[in-house]
């Protein structure tokens, strides 16, 4: 999507993402998902890199803080 700079994809994808992040209370991911969402509601995809390597990040520590709590 961000290839082919398909903004009402991104919009889908990072929506869903954001709720999911909100149910299980992981807010940095929501609030990245949530950037990620209204850059495709702006039809602003420049700086949809950026923002997916923080919310690749924002996962990433999700990811340490579940293992870590099994």
């Amino acid at each position: 999507m961000l290839f082919r700079s398909d903004a009402p994809s991104l919009v889908s994808a990072a929506h869903a993402l954001k709720g999911s992040a909100a149910y299980l209370g992981a807010a940095r991911v929501r609030a990245c998902a949530a950037d990620l969402e209204q850059l495709g509601r702006d039809g602003e995809m420049a700086g949809a890199r950026e923002r997916c390597a923080a919310l690749d990040a924002a996962v990433a520590e999700l990811d340490r803080e579940l293992r870590k709590a099994s």
